[in-house]
């Protein structure tokens, strides 16, 4: 490559004002392209220089070529060509020029650069020759790299020839010894590199070219820079002379060289400066001192008082601690623009050490020992855009210390041991975009330190130990950190390892953010509105924290679509997950059943494991499958018991289901009821000593929907105990030999069951066995390992066999029975036609014997009759009737179709014979028996038709109620009395008055299986009043009320 290209050159030849002269080149197709391209290559070939013992160019990419000069097939020289640019000529470590005769047939056009590689030179080499055999022109640019013995052709006489060279490289050639003035005849000579030399010392009038602007003489063995070294070169801009052992510069030696505007001098063993070694150097612009020997005494404190030019100063990595420098040392330099000091030692800077150098706008202090910031340090520096004072020891800030830096963008403050940041701390920074505060001490920042940061964009605080959590900074949201101030300029925060509890608020509303770093902190739970950033594209790092619990619930979904996050990418690995149900909807996330989420933020897990529970401990996170999602249920004073003992407990978020777990734990009995869940359960009994299958309609387990009894010893199952919530039963490995068909019906019926074990019992197979066979081979159930559902004591699976293996069919016995029910068929047949044709003879007659009663109901004998009872009443006694009896009987629970006079007597027709039509329509005949029916005479007359009608039908028709205030003993009629006497009555105002009446009239046929409800609930039942007992009517010997009405 060559040296320094294009440096200090004049204006390119090809750029410039005339954009006119250039025209569209017109369109060519692949082949006329291609036609070009191979003219070109000929013409270029024919530019390609020859020589007797070199053979031909050979192509190579980018329109190089190569030439092999050779002896005897050996190559000695290989010349790399690329016409009108350079010449690269290696000598291979070849000593004999002689077969190298490249030119010598055809020369070219001279090039811009020509490069020696491995070349041996001796006195006998004429490099002119050489040159000129090959060019008609000499080169302006010459280079030597690895060559030995380059000093024989570096003198005035070997370089005679090369009167326009402009560049002379001669870097890497080990030279240490060179001849006075070699370059003399060097007239336009600019550029001289002489780097990584020998050289120990200068010969005289050694770099006597008064054209020179840039001598390059780093890394050599130089002890001492004295000012003859540097005469007559009055127009040298540059002068390395970095990496050598210099460790003296005597005073003035650069007074010579008075338009020099850089100076290297880093990398020497210099202690001390001349104190007006750059007095003369008026146009000096950028210096460098770093890796030296200095110490504090070392600079005069005005050595650059008259380098009011001066830009850039870099005094880094000094060998020795520098703890100080003098006062004002750089001050009052108006054109200063950088200054790097990193790493010399400092202790302490001068408080005036700026003052005065406005222009300044870099400032590197970095990993020195700076303890404190004087607070009018940076007093005058208005333009300052730059500092960095990282890796000092500074532990506290003097307030407003920053005030006058309204122009600094870049704050480099790691790697101090500041622990607070006040409000005052950060006052002025109006401008300041990038803010690094990493691994310091820091435990708090006050809410309003970054009030003036306006456009604060990247912020570093990592490696503290911040909590960044302000009791004063809060809202119905949480807590908002010291950033809230930079909510819409921020874009880069940086607080990893350091001591966050929780992400905050403000976070979420940051519209530019694009990087949230908040690794390696403490935070523990995580909420869905964490990740609903209001930026576009963001990235947050949330790896290894202390994450047990991320709460992403639906109820959040609304607003996380309407104004939030856009293409978040969030990474939540490696943090010590819980995962019990709260994870539930992160999973579902994952299987993408909530696409509306995944389009605004894309969670990153692929290194989040489980710690928690110990069986789910280390698990992927994302592997894990909600569907099978179990988390262990504890109970709690709100829910209460749930959980039946000895059992444990589970739930399954993705159905709600409540898993009760009894698995081997020695029960002979199912648990006892216990609470409802609320939710379908699932229990397992399996493992257990059952010998039935618990009901499913006590409490708690009427919502059973799977129940595992596998492995027990069940041998029945009782229908009754079955539900229709149902879904899954496992019955299989227990002492099973049959299913009743009332259990068969309820599993074939149920519209839920779906899933039915039966394996591995003892099933027994006989013709008993016929629905168990039809219920297996309809597989109306899904029976799983149906090929082990087989017979007792065969390998038979029942699912493959015929009904004729286990139930043959007997042909006699299908006879013998058709037979028989034919003859009973026709034995029944006559006994029904005789009945149906001599019915009511037999009716009568079984009667009349008092046979079969139960056979000849009172319904068969009153069947035609219209009422159920008729009311005999004194009128006087009319209000009781109308308003107490006649409702109650005809509106109560068994209403009865009731007879009275004053409502269903014809007008105008015989009394009497109203009296026996109506006793006649009526099954009975209640008399309301009162002292006002004791003085009518209707009355008696209504008695003795009834009583009349009951001795003809021989039944009891008649009920006599006691109303008002009478006695048996106050009745004077003699056959009112003897009734009374033979029969029982119902007393007014008796508790059981009603219970009696209702039970005393007519049954209709539905109520003969209650008929016997008044005396199962009421004991005793009519109460039978005679004058033997407190004057009362003695028992009755005929048909007695209480002996019709037990056959009714």
């Amino acid at each position: 490559m060559r040296f320094l290209s294009g440096f200090l050159s004049g204006p390119n030849p090809y750029v410039g004002n005339n954009r006119t002269e250039f025209t569209m080149i017109p369109k060519m197709n692949w082949l006329q392209w291609y036609l070009v391209f191979n003219v070109l290559l000929l013409s270029w070939a024919i530019d390609c220089p020859k020589g007797n013992f070199c053979g031909s160019c050979e192509s190579h990419p980018f329109r190089a070529y190569e030439i092999t000069c050779k002896e005897e097939e050996h190559p000695k020289f290989i010349v790399q060509y690329k016409p009108r640019s350079n010449l690269i000529i290696n000598c291979l470590g070849s000593k004999n020029w002689t077969y190298f005769d490249l030119g010598s047939v055809q020369q070219v056009k001279t090039v811009e650069y020509l490069k020696f590689e491995n070349c041996v030179f001796s006195d006998q080499v004429n490099l002119g020759k050489i040159v000129k055999n090959i060019f008609n022109d000499t080169v302006e640019e010459l280079s030597f790299e690895a060559c030995k013995n380059l000093s024989s052709v570096l003198t005035r006489e070997g370089l005679k020839d090369f009167k326009k060279l402009r560049s002379l490289d001669l870097q890497g050639n080990s030279l240490s010894n060179l001849t006075s003035e070699p370059f003399k005849e060097l007239p336009n000579l600019t550029v001289l590199n002489f780097a990584t030399n020998d050289l120990k010392e200068l010969p005289p009038k050694f770099l006597n070219i008064p054209s020179l602007r840039k001598i390059e003489l780093g890394w050599n063995k130089l002890e001492v820079i004295k000012r003859s070294n540097f005469e007559n070169l009055g127009h040298l801009v540059f002068l390395n002379l970095w990496k050598n052992n210099i460790t003296e510069i005597e005073a003035n030696a650069f007074d010579n060289i008075r338009d020099l505007q850089s100076i290297d001098l880093h990398g020497n063993k210099l202690r001390s400066i001349p104190q007006d070694i750059f007095s003369k150097l008026s146009k000096l612009k950028t210096i460098n001192l770093s890796l030296n020997n200095f110490t504090n005494d070392s600079f005069p404190e005005d050595l650059f008082r008259y380098n009011n030019m001066l830009e850039m100063l870099i005094m880094t990595s000094n060998h020795r601690n520098i703890t100080t420098l003098p006062n004002g040392f750089l001050s009052n330099l108006t054109s200063l623009r950088t200054i790097n000091m990193e790493n010399n030692g400092f202790h302490q800077m001068p408080e005036n050490f700026l003052w005065g150098t406005t222009s300044l706008t870099t400032i590197k202090l970095q990993d020195n020992y700076i303890s404190t910031i004087p607070r009018y340090f940076f007093r005058d520096l208005k333009n300052l855009k730059f500092l960095d004072m990282s890796g000092n020891t500074i532990d506290h800030l003097p307030n407003d210390v920053f005030e006058s830096l309204r122009q600094l963008t870049n704050l480099n403050l790691a790697k101090n041991r500041i622990k607070y940041l006040s409000s005052n701390h950060l006052t002025g920074l109006s401008s300041l975009e990038t803010l690094n505060m990493e691994r310091n001490n820091m435990v708090q920042i006050d809410g309003h330190a970054f009030k003036d940061l306006e456009k604060l964009k990247v912020a570093y605080f990592s490696y503290n130990q911040l909590n960044l959590t302000n009791k004063g900074l809060s809202d119905e949201y949480g807590y908002r950190s010291p950033f809230h101030k930079c909510v819409s300029t921020i874009e880069e925060i940086y607080v990893d390892h350091n001591n966050i509890v929780e992400m905050f608020q403000d976070w979420t509303e940051m519209t530019h953010l694009k990087i949230l770093n908040v690794s390696h902190n403490k935070i523990f739970y995580l909420h869905a509105r964490d990740l609903t950033l209001s930026s576009k594209k963001a990235e947050v790092d949330l790896t290894y924290n202390m994450i047990e619990s991320i709460n992403m619930y639906k109820n959040v979904y609304e607003k996380l679509i309407e104004n939030y996050s856009h293409d978040a990418v969030i990474d939540i690995g490696n943090n010590p997950l819980k995962c019990d149900c709260q994870i539930y909807d992160l999973l579902q996330y994952f299987e993408g059943e909530l696409p509306y989420l995944h389009n605004r933020f894309y969670l990153k897990a692929e290194d989040l494991k489980c710690q928690s529970p110990v069986e789910m401990k280390s698990l992927v996170v994302k592997d894990l499958k909600s569907k099978d999602l179990t988390c262990v249920y504890h109970d709690s004073e709100d829910t209460g018991n749930l959980c039946p003992s000895p059992c444990s407990c589970k739930v399954r978020p993705s159905n709600k289901a409540f898993l009760v777990d009894c698995l081997y734990r020695g029960l002979k009995e199912a648990p006892q009821p216990f609470t409802n869940p609320g939710h379908h359960v699932e229990m397992d009994l399996s493992g257990n000593y059952l010998k039935t299958v618990p009901s499913l309609k006590q409490k708690g387990y009427e919502n059973i929907t799977i129940l595992r009894l596998s492995n027990n010893y069940i041998s029945s199952i009782d229908a009754n105990n079955l539900s229709d919530t149902l879904e899954e039963l496992y019955l299989d490995n227990n002492n099973m030999t049959e299913l009743d068909s009332q259990v068969l019906n309820v599993l074939k019926n149920s519209t839920n069951i779906k899933h039915l074990t039966l394996n591995d019992n003892a099933w027994r197979c006989d013709c008993e066995a016929r629905n168990l066979f039809e219920f297996i081979q309809h597989k109306r159930v899904k029976i799983p390992e149906l090929q082990n559902v087989i017979c007792g004591g065969t390998n038979i699976p029942i699912f493959s066999a015929t009904l004729d293996e286990f139930c043959p069919f007997d042909m006699y016995w299908v006879i013998g029975i058709c037979v028989g029910i034919a003859i009973l068929g026709i034995l029944i047949g006559g006994v029904s036609a005789l009945y149906y044709h001599y019915q009511h003879e037999i009716k009568v007659w079984l009667y009349a014997h008092q046979w079969c009663l139960w056979f000849v109901t009172e319904s068969e004998l009153d069947k035609d009759k219209t009422y159920d009872a008729f009311i005999s009443f004194s009128h006087k006694d009319e209000e009781f009737i109308v308003n107490e009896l006649v409702p109650k009987l005809e509106q109560g629970p068994k209403p009865f179709k009731i007879c009275v006079h004053y409502r269903d007597w014809l007008v105008g027709e015989w009394i009497p014979q109203q009296i026996a039509r109506s006793v006649d329509e009526s099954r009975r005949t209640i008399v309301v028996l009162s002292p006002n029916f004791l003085k009518s005479e209707w009355g008696k007359m209504e008695f003795r038709a009834a009583h009349n009608q009951a001795l003809s039908d021989d039944r009891a028709r008649v009920i006599v109620i006691l109303y008002g205030d009478i006695k048996p003993s106050d009745i004077t009629d003699p056959e009112l009395k003897t009734y009374l006497t033979m029969n029982t009555y119902v007393q007014w105002g008796d508790p059981w008055f009603w219970d009696k009446l209702r039970y005393a009239l007519p049954h209709s046929k539905d109520v003969k299986k209650k008929k016997n409800n008044v005396f199962e609930n009421h004991q005793p039942t009519l109460q039978i009043v005679n004058e033997k007992t407190n004057g009362s009517i003695p028992q009755p010997t005929a048909p007695s009320l209480n002996k019709t009405i037990t056959d009714v």
